[in-house]
Parts: structure tokens; sequence; C-alpha cells
């Protein structure tokens, strides 16, 4: 009797305490998943062999895994991971348009 209590309440506990982390995780791999292959898409040629990496991080992809796991864990309507990976794909691409046309405004003065 005293294991099937010991493991009735270390079995409460557990799901109490593991529920969070997958949810953690729904609300964030989606977003991170679609900005790694939304990168790889838009700038082929950092992916050429011989190419160095820059070191540079890019905000608009960091914005984008945050803003998607916000939407994800805040919007009541959709799919949570669906309505991640468009966002972030969104907030990614836009900043990758702005980051190429200050790129461009820079080189033209």
């Amino acid at each position: 009797m005293l294991e099937f209590t010991i493991g009735t309440v270390l079995a409460v506990w557990l799901y109490n305490n593991f529920v969070s982390w997958p949810s953690i995780l729904n609300a964030t791999l989606p977003p991170l998943g679609v900005i790694l292959v939304l990168d790889y898409f838009v700038n082929r040629h950092r992916y050429q062999e011989g190419c160095t990496p820059t070191g540079k991080v890019d905000i608009s992809a960091l914005a984008g895994v945050v803003i998607g796991a916000l939407v994800a864990n805040l919007l009541p309507w959709g799919i949570a991971s669906i309505n991640a990976m468009v966002v972030a794909a969104i907030c990614c691409l836009t900043g990758e348009m702005i980051a190429r046309q200050g790129k461009r405004a820079a080189a033209t003065e």
C-alpha cells in the first residue's frame, strides 16, 4: 500500500512539473525551425563550402523566435505551432528586407 501511495504522489508531481516543458518546446521549436529554413533559402551564399561565418547576431531572427513563441502561447485561436511559424517567418523576412535596404542605402552614399 505504501508503494502505491508513493507512486501516485510521484506521478502527480511529475505530471504537474513536466507539462510545462513540452509546452515551452511546442512554443519555441516551430519558429526556430522555420527561421533556420528561411535563412538557408534566403542567404544560400552563406552556406557554400569555404564560406566563413561572420559571427553577427541576426536580431530579426531572434525577434522572430521570441515573438513567434509569444504568439503560440497567447493567441487563443488557430493551431499554435502554425501561428508561431507564420509570425516568425514574417518577422524574419521583414527584418531581412530592412537590413538589405540599409545596406543598399549605405552603399549608394
